[in-house]
């Protein structure tokens, strides 16, 4: 299964990325527009790549993750229209959306 994560805060992306490199989760992380391209590419075709790690402002915007099946909030959005439409980016039915 692959996963979407999203934090608001680049300092908890950046926690949960070294977390993920010492468990040896391969992950993808959204950060800045020139790795954009890149972060959703090696996150739809490799295999072995398991979650993208993103900010909702990014996650929200027109993004079609159809490749993964389950959505992390790690922490609860003030706006749930933007929480909604960053979770909304997995179009499966098997669709899980949980905040740790």
């Amino acid at each position: 299964d692959k996963c979407l994560v999203f934090s608001q805060w680049d300092g908890m992306l950046a926690l949960l990325s070294k977390a993920f490199d010492a468990n040896g989760i391969a992950h993808r992380r959204l950060q800045g527009a020139l790795k954009l391209e890149a972060s959703l590419d090696g996150f739809k075709r490799e295999a072995g790549v398991r979650a993208l790690l993103l900010p909702p402002r990014s996650g929200a915007n027109g993004l079609n993750l159809t490749e993964a099946q389950h959505v992390f909030l790690v922490e609860p959005l003030l706006n749930t229209a933007v929480e909604a439409q960053a979770a909304g980016r997995v179009h499966r039915i098997s669709l899980e959306a949980c905040s740790l």
